[in-house]
């Protein structure tokens, strides 16, 4: 469940944000590093590289859009961890 969740997520939001510079992004990213550690030790190495390939999608969207993108990348997550630990009790 935790993976499909994260592989979902992280696709779902790799078209819609760009680079981490901003703080913003920056945040995302570094709950979503958070967010892996969560998953099963014999998972973790395909979902950081899943990570690895978003954050480089994430470059390819223009930096106007990166802000509200990883808003939204953020607000996903946050929704993902709710429902992992509303399946975990």
């Amino acid at each position: 469940m935790k993976k499909v969740l994260l592989a979902v997520l992280l696709s779902g939001f790799a078209l819609s944000a760009s680079a981490a510079t901003s703080p913003t992004c920056e945040k995302y990213f570094a709950d979503l590093d958070d967010f892996v550690k969560m998953a099963p030790a014999d998972q973790q190495a395909a979902l950081k590289q899943q990570n690895e390939e978003t954050k480089k999608k994430f470059e390819m969207i223009p930096e106007a859009a990166r802000d509200q993108a990883c808003t939204q990348a953020a607000d996903a997550l946050k929704q993902a961890k709710a429902a992992m630990s509303s399946a975990g009790k």
